[in-house]
């Protein structure tokens, strides 16, 4: 079975604004976004990882993060984590997606296989 990971990011925080995009850590040169990419593609229970993003012209800075890294990126409208992973899904045509929340770097799962 083809399982994928979607890595929810958008810049649009009200508490902390562009939070996946800072350094971590700090004043390094790997974003919090780099960081929760590299950590879920070294999985081998995962087929591929997206970013899901918003079409907001302020996201298009995780686009660049996801180029960056050589990873899949899906663009939606905003909408709550659980049905944005759920949008991104068909993107990867995978059945069974493992949902990450990127502004949340201290809970991201470790897939270890």
């Amino acid at each position: 079975m083809k399982i994928g990971a979607v890595i929810q990011a958008r810049t649009s925080s009200t508490r902390f604004p562009k939070k996946v995009l800072k350094p971590l850590p700090y004043g390094s040169d790997v974003c919090v976004l780099q960081q929760d990419i590299r950590r879920v593609k070294k999985s081998k229970l995962l087929n591929e990882v997206i970013i899901a993003t918003t079409t907001h012209p302020e996201d298009d800075e995780i686009v660049e993060v996801a180029i960056k890294e050589k990873t899949s990126y899906f663009r939606g409208s905003f909408r709550p984590e659980q049905e944005s992973a759920a949008d991104a899904a068909p993107a990867g045509n995978f059945p069974s997606i493992a949902p990450v929340i990127a502004s949340e770097p201290a809970k991201t799962p470790v897939f270890d296989g």
